[in-house]
């Protein structure tokens, strides 16, 4: 009938809201990531870091859409904090926006639990290494 009000039914969404709680780190398929919304993807690197998977993350770190600069440092600190600073360094061309301070920290980090090598290693991925890094692997 003209005039006459109808329901029509939103459209239902075929994937459901995404819960970080209930995220599965160990069934995760990183094919998947576009089913999980953007907002989220950041969450999801630093749940799969903290359960122990930290090379796939940053090996396709690209496809984590919605990242920043302030989020690569967040993830890049995160590595550290879980004694993987070496992934950073490994993959340091993949983290945007850290600065020499923090790949610093990065480098002191290695250093100190014994992996100074690595910095050595990879001395031409650093922004500069100042004198106390120098120093302290005998880069003199």
């Amino acid at each position: 009938m003209e005039g006459e009000r109808r329901f029509v039914p939103q459209e239902e969404k075929n994937d459901k809201e995404f819960n970080i709680k209930s995220f599965d780190c160990k069934t995760f398929d990183l094919d998947k990531i576009g089913d999980i919304p953007e907002e989220h993807h950041k969450e999801v690197i630093l749940k799969l870091i903290e359960f122990g998977i930290t090379w796939s993350p940053v090996d396709y770190l690209e496809k984590f859409t919605g990242l920043d600069e302030k989020d690569h440092k967040e993830i890049a600190k995160k590595l550290t904090e879980v004694g993987n600073s070496y992934v950073v360094i490994a993959k340091l061309e993949k983290f945007t926006g850290l600065d020499k301070e923090d790949q610093k920290k990065i480098a002191l980090d290695l250093i100190n639990t014994g992996r100074g090598n690595l910095v050595v290693e990879n001395k031409d991925k650093f922004i500069e290494l100042d004198e106390e890094i120098i120093s302290k692997i005998g880069l003199k």
